[in-house]
């Protein structure tokens, strides 16, 4: 596979083969490790987990 091919937007026809393939890895392989998995309900942290961007304005 060449670097350009990498670079070029999928078309919308391969997005289903390509989560598709994506499934398929996930069930032989497992997530990542890295992944966040799903909440722990009891903590009461909020989901997901994410640090708020300081670059962002405040929506109005």
């Amino acid at each position: 596979m060449s670097s350009s091919s990498l670079n070029r937007p999928l078309k919308l026809s391969q997005y289903p083969f390509c989560l598709n393939l994506i499934d398929q890895l996930r069930d032989e392989y497992g997530a990542p490790e890295s992944e966040p998995r799903l909440p722990d309900l009891a903590s009461g942290r909020r989901w997901p987990i994410l640090k708020p961007n300081p670059d962002a304005g405040d929506g109005n």
